[in-house]
C-alpha cells in the first residue's frame, strides 16, 4: 500500500550491501510496488562512487545514502608531517568512514604528547612544541584538558617532569603520566593527576626507563611495553603497576624489540601493533600479549610497516593511524582491524600524513546535539 511504499523511500538503502540489496530487497514485493527511481537511485548513487578516487566525496549525498551518527568520534591531535610540528586536529567519523579538520587548532605545533580520556574530555599533556609565531621547540611539563563540547582548552597544573613521547593513561577518576625523555635523559618515573586537586604526585618508577613505547590499562592495572632505554638502545621488555600495592612487576619479554611503538587493551588481550627495531626499520608485525596466560603470541601483521604511529579501539576494531613508514616520511594511511574477520583492512587516509601524534575517542551520547553536528560527517567514503 501507499503507507509502505512510502516508508521504503525512508530507508537508507544506499547504505546496505551492495550484493545484500540486489539479492534480498530489489526482489522483495515491496518494491515491485514502489518507483522505479528508488532503485534506479542507488544504482546511479553506487555507479557514481565507484567511478570516483577513494580520496574523493560526491558533491552531494542524497537522503538515502546520508550516513548515520556514530556512537563515538575519534579525535588525532597534533604530531610531526616530515618533522615540523603541527597543531591541527582531525576528527574521524567511523559510520561515514572520512576524516575532517576541525576549526579550532591546539594551543601550539604540539607533537609527541599523551593523552587520556576522562569524563569525555581529552587530557594532553607533555611532549613538545612551538607556540605560534615561535621557531624555537620547547618541551613543556603543560597538561591541557580539552572539552569537545565547546571546543575550548583549559589549561591545568603542570607536571613536575619535561616528558617527550611519554604515555598517559587514566586509572580510577586519575591520570598517570609515564616515562617519556626531557631532552637529556629518559625518564623511568611516574608521576599521577590527581583531578579533584589539580595536583601531580610522584609514585613509584618503573623498573626500566621508557620513551616512545607503549602503554594500556586492563583490569585497573597498567602495562607498558617496549621503547627506547637509552641512546640506540631499543628492549622488548614488559611491566605492569598495580595501583593498589603501588608497585611494578616485569612480566615476559616481548617477541620483538620495538622503539616507537603502540599498543591497545582489547578483549582482555594487550595488543602492541608496529614500531621499530632500529631508527631505519620499521614493523608491520604485530604481538598479543594474554595476562590471564601470562603469554605473548603472534598478532596478524599490518598492511604496511610503521612507527610513531597512533593507535586506538573505535566501534571494537582496532585502528592504527599514520605514523612513519619505511621510506623515513610521515603516512595518510589509516588501518583497521576487524577482529571477527581476524584480518586488516584499509579504511579513509588521514587528510594529510601525521606521525607522532595522539588520538582519542570521545563518546556521542556524551556530547550535546550541537557538538554532534559539528562532528558528524554527512556524506560516505567512495571505498564500496
Amino acid at each position: 500500500n501507499n503507507a509502505d511504499t512510502e516508508i521504503i523511500k525512508k530507508v537508507r538503502l544506499g547504505l546496505l550491501d551492495k550484493e545484500f540489496f540486489e539479492k534480498e530487497i530489489v526482489p522483495h514485493p515491496l518494491m515491485a510496488e514502489t518507483e522505479n527511481s528508488v532503485v534506479e537511485g542507488v544504482h546511479k548513487y553506487w555507479n557514481i562512487l565507484s567511478n570516483l578516487d577513494e580520496q574523493t566525496i560526491p558533491a552531494e549525498t542524497p537522503p538515502f545514502a546520508v550516513p548515520r551518527c556514530p556512537s563515538s568520534f575519534l579525535f588525532v591531535f597534533g604530531g610531526q608531517d616530515d618533522l615540523p610540528d603541527k597543531p591541527d586536529i582531525f576528527v574521524y567519523d567511523s559510520r561515514a568512514d572520512l576524516w575532517k579538520k576541525v576549526d579550532i587548532e591546539l594551543p601550539g605545533a604540539w607533537s609527541g604528547m599523551g593523552s587520556a580520556t576522562h569524563d569525555n574530555k581529552i587530557y594532553l599533556a607533555g611532549g613538545r612544541w612551538r607556540r605560534p609565531c615561535d621557531e624555537n621547540t620547547s618541551y613543556p611539563r603543560n597538561i591541557y584538558r580539552f572539552d569537545p563540547d565547546d571546543m575550548s582548552f583549559k589549561k591545568l597544573s603542570h607536571m613536575r617532569q619535561k616528558r617527550d613521547c611519554l604515555c598517559l593513561v587514566e586509572l580510577k577518576d586519575d591520570i598517570y603520566a609515564l616515562g617519556g625523555w626531557n631532552g637529556g635523559n629518559i625518564h623511568s618515573s611516574v608521576e599521577v593527576y590527581k583531578m579533584a586537586r589539580n595536583q601531580w604526585y610522584n609514585v613509584s618508577p618503573m623498573n626500566t626507563p621508557r620513551w616512545n613505547f607503549g602503554a594500556a590499562v586492563i583490569d585497573n592495572k597498567i602495562y607498558c611495553v617496549g621503547g627506547w632505554t637509552g641512546p640506540g638502545e631499543i628492549t622488548n621488555t614488559a611491566e605492569v603497576f598495580n595501583p593498589d600495592t603501588a608497585a611494578w612487576t616485569m612480566l615476559p619479554s616481548m617477541l620483538k624489540k620495538r622503539g616507537n611503538t603502540r599498543c591497545v587493551a582489547l578483549r582482555g588481550f594487550i595488543v602492541v601493533v608496529g614500531g621499530c627495531y632500529r631508527v631505519d626499520r620499521k614493523l608491520d608485525s604485530c604481538e598479543m600479549f594474554d595476562p590471564r596466560t601470562n603469554a605473548w603470541q603472534p598478532f596478524p601483521s599490518m598492511n604496511i610497516e610503521r612507527c610513531s604511529h597512533s593507535v586506538t579501539v573505535v566501534d571494537g576494531n582496532i585502528l592504527v593511524i599514520g605514523g612513519f613508514i619505511s621510506d623515513g616520511n610521515t603516512t595518510e594511511q589509516v588501518e583497521l582491524f576487524d577482529w571477527d574477520r581476524w584480518s586488516w583492512v584499509t579504511v579513509a587516509p588521514l587528510p594529510a600524513g601525521r606521525g607522532v601524534m595522539s588520538s582519542q575517542v570521545v563518546q556521542t551520547k556524551g556530547l550535546s546535539v550541537e557538538a554532534r553536528q559539528r562532528f558528524r560527517i554527512k556524506q560516505k567514503s567512495c571505498a564500496l
